[in-house]
């Protein structure tokens, strides 16, 4: 269900932009536009520059010593306008490394601009649209941390969220701004969304898209190939079916690079094993946008075509239908979020040949949790197949092994200790 104008979420990231602010004197909040940085960022600054302010930019980059006498922490807000407050930043840091003192939120800089990476002086945080727990949807009832930490209390619960409900949430999206308003709007804002990224945002980063329904089909592809690992060059065939001459290869690099820059194109990257299990895995990322509701608009979907199952030409392996790519995809952005709020990697699993895969992993130390993703409200004992194989492959580590679907049970299977959990109800 939609937030209300008057509710204010609180955010998983919150934590740890808390706990780095306070031990690290610069802090670059990223993420697509409307995931919430600057909401966020405000609740902690006590000085704050608009930086997209012609007036405000001109003299924060004309007198740069405003924002180290301004009250701290300052908040350069949307500092990409100017990026040359990058490189001021980073030498007033040089000169006072004193914990809590700038707040840089907005995205990537202007190819153009040269700016030094900043490392060691501002840390970057990537904040994402809402997950599932922030959605509110049913109660946290397996804590991941926890369970890292072997401190996990399972109990049998039921919880009653409809398959139904995962489908407005893949369609209504995890962005603030989209979910203040009724359902019937959500279509038009996300449209907007996808044609400012096409007709402004990518020209405001310094690149020049010279056939702009050239890149609309081809994010259309990406699309497609949401939960999957199909090669770029497929994605760009099937961009542009019928053409014999395709774009250059530097063009669609193009696209990546500016895409990643602007944090719509959030791939999941593939585990790195060591031993006999390394030389088997593929290498390759597995294909997400910043939101799947994102995807669902650019497939031109509708909650009706989903759950009729009305076919939809998607990329890569076949295995999964789109609604269960979708909610797989629904899964990956909240999973990003909670494996982002303590500070680990969120990882997949592929063998070059595709006979096993594991959907997510998230390790720390000597754990690794292994999840499956699965559209289905049924509990079967095919479910675990991989996670038993990735269990069995890797002996000197403490296995989890979670299957994450939309029926109504969290329960731990006895005979092979499987949980099996509810999505809502999956958390940080």
């Amino acid at each position: 269900m939609a937030a209300s104008k008057q509710d204010y979420v609180n955010r998983i990231i919150a934590s740890r932009f808390e706990h780095l602010l306070s031990g690290l004197p610069a802090l670059s909040l990223e993420g697509a536009k409307g995931v919430g940085k600057t909401t966020l960022a405000k609740r902690y600054a006590k000085s704050i520059f608009r930086m997209d302010d012609e007036t405000v930019s001109t003299l924060v980059v004309g007198t740069p010593e405003i924002i180290k006498e301004s009250a701290h922490p300052v908040l350069l807000d949307e500092w990409q306008a100017a990026p040359s407050i990058w490189n001021t930043v980073r030498h007033f840091v040089d000169e006072n490394m004193e914990p809590g003192q700038y707040l840089l939120t907005g995205s990537s800089a202007p190819k153009k601009a040269k700016l030094h990476s900043g490392a060691g002086r501002i840390v970057r945080l990537k904040m994402r649209p809402f997950s599932l727990q922030e959605r509110g949807l049913a109660p946290s009832l397996l804590s991941l941390g926890a369970l890292l930490e072997d401190d996990a209390d399972i109990k049998s619960q039921a919880v009653e969220v409809p398959q139904q409900a995962y489908v407005k949430e893949i369609l209504c999206s995890g962005f603030p701004g989209v979910r203040q308003v009724a359902s019937e709007y959500h279509r038009e804002i996300l449209d907007r969304y996808i044609d400012t990224i096409i007709e402004k945002d990518f020209s405001e980063l310094g690149f020049e898209v010279r056939y702009p329904e050239t890149l609309r089909a081809w994010m259309k592809a990406y699309a497609a190939a949401e939960g999957s690992t199909t090669s770029y060059e497929s994605i760009m065939n099937a961009a542009t079916p019928g053409q014999d001459k395709k774009p250059a290869k530097a063009t669609t690099m193009v696209y990546r690079e500016a895409l990643e820059a602007l944090c719509i194109i959030d791939s999941v990257k593939p585990w790195l094993a060591e031993g006999n299990l390394y030389r088997n895995l593929a290498k390759a990322p597995k294909h997400y946008l910043a939101d799947p509701a994102l995807s669902a608009r650019l497939l031109g979907v509708t909650e009706d075509k989903l759950l009729q199952g009305e076919r939809v030409q998607i990329l890569g392996a076949q295995t999964k239908t789109l609604i269960g790519r979708l909610f797989e995809g629904l899964v990956a952005q909240s999973l990003k979020v909670y494996a982002g709020a303590l500070g680990l990697p969120l990882c997949h699993i592929r063998t070059t040949r595709g006979d096993h895969e594991v959907d997510f992993v998230i390790e720390k130390g000597n754990t690794l949790i292994a999840l499956e993703v699965k559209f289905s409200p049924k509990i079967e004992e095919r479910d675990g197949v991989h996670l038993d194989w990735l269990e069995r492959n890797l002996p000197g580590k403490r296995v989890i092994k979670i299957v994450v679907y939309s029926g109504k049970y969290l329960v731990r299977q006895e005979q092979d200790k499987t949980i099996f959990v509810p999505a809502a109800c999956l958390g940080v």
